[in-house]
């Protein structure tokens, strides 16, 4: 963690090498004044006073709130903004002449005792009409000098090209180089800015839905690509859409709420109809907050011999706490499971084991939990793993000496 830097004013400084001093120094004897160890001391004191002096003006420096401008320059620059040059007039021009006539490409026109070359590729030749357009901007930059005058003039026209050239409307696109403080603003708003539409923003933004503990990105969970059903999605191609997951932990049982919340969350975070900036993201962006159905497991620990009262409750509440936080449709797996109970007894060989669960009532949760060939869960698709009970075999009786 670190702390804001406090600089000593002037007075604490100069008690504070004042006490050092007659510490260390003089073993707590006074320092008389005019004394040699009061020159010491004032000496010691404007050496301290020096070096706080430039690291102040360090961190002053490496601030683009109150950085000079040169220290502004360079900090600006080490995240791709760089300080504005000035900028010339622009705009066009109407050149007539005989039809077919070349037209040079270095070609050079005068409008208010200003200089003006083409922007663009000059045209080869005057078009059939007899006319040619040609987009121009001034050689010197900066939004001095701009041109009121409705015509101008080719310097060394060629044959075949009338000297005279008529200005098309205003002329516009100058500005003068940015100043310090114009960049400073620049790139403070720079640093603020935070792009939207992206997954992290929305994810951020969902998760301010009331009591919402977290929000997942489904995909990256959920690999079906059933992703377009009737109702659940307007307004958008269903392979555009974004599909999330919902949580709110310490609000509803396993925390899943339910259907009726996540449909009052879906018309608050994509409107109604979507794709159109109707709820609280941005126009184009649509999608559905998935519901999600429970699935319980029962956790068998093995080997439990060696294991104290308090270990086993720690394990207990460990990956309790684990199993709770895991997204939907997030494989539990036993390696991870297996390190947190090595951080609590590193010394124990305990097995793990998943037991789909049935609750005895019809639900057969279970057949929406596999266990795989490494024994890990594997959820289907919009069923979360719920924890449901924990059993440990071998576990000592109390006073029992461990001999295992």
């Amino acid at each position: 963690m670190s702390c804001k830097i406090a600089f000593p004013s002037t007075q604490d400084l100069w008690d504070k090498v004042s006490r050092d001093f007659s510490t260390y120094v003089l073993n707590g004897a006074e320092i008389i004044p005019e004394s040699n160890e009061h020159y010491v001391r004032a000496l010691m004191f404007a050496m301290q006073q020096e070096v706080l002096m430039y690291a102040e003006q360090i961190v002053r420096e490496q601030d683009p709130r109150t950085a000079s401008c040169d220290s502004l320059i360079d900090l600006a620059e080490r995240d791709g903004v760089t300080q504005a040059g000035a900028t010339p007039y622009r705009g066009y021009v109407k050149l007539t002449g005989t039809a077919g006539t070349a037209i040079p490409q270095d070609i050079q026109i005068e409008i208010n005792g200003q200089t003006y070359t083409s922007a663009q590729v000059v045209p080869a030749v005057i078009g059939n009409d007899g006319v040619t357009y040609l987009y121009v901007e001034a050689v010197k930059p900066g939004t001095e000098n701009q041109p009121t005058a409705t015509s101008g003039t080719i310097t060394d026209p060629p044959a075949g090209i009338n000297e005279t050239v008529d200005v098309m409307g205003n002329f516009c696109g100058a500005s003068d180089a940015e100043t310090c403080e114009q960049l400073r603003s620049r790139y403070l708003e720079y640093l603020r800015y935070s792009p939207t539409a992206g997954i992290n923003w929305i994810l951020e933004k969902a998760g301010e839905w009331p009591c919402a503990s977290a929000v997942y990105n489904a995909k990256e969970y959920c690999k079906d690509d059933n992703n377009c059903r009737p109702g659940q999605v307007d307004a958008c191609e269903c392979a555009n859409t974004l599909e999330l997951y919902m949580m709110f932990q310490g609000t509803f049982p396993c925390g899943l709420a339910p259907d009726c919340i996540i449909d009052e969350a879906n018309r608050w975070l994509f409107g109604q109809p979507q794709g159109y900036g109707n709820g609280q993201l941005p126009f184009g962006v649509c999608g559905r907050i998935r519901y999600t159905r429970p699935v319980f497991a029962e956790i068998r620990l093995s080997g439990a011999a060696c294991l104290t009262g308090a270990q086993i409750k720690e394990i207990q509440n460990t990956l309790t706490d684990y199993i709770a936080n895991l997204p939907p449709s997030a494989t539990l797996y036993l390696q991870e499971l297996r390190m947190l109970i090595y951080q609590i007894a590193p010394q124990q060989r305990i097995g793990l084991t998943i037991i789909p669960y049935t609750d005895g009532e019809g639900n057969e949760t279970g057949d929406h939990l596999k266990i795989d060939r490494c024994g890990d869960g594997v959820p289907d698709c919009d069923y979360k793993i719920c924890l449901q009970s924990f059993s440990f075999t071998d576990t000592l009786a109390p006073d029992e000496p461990c001999v295992g």
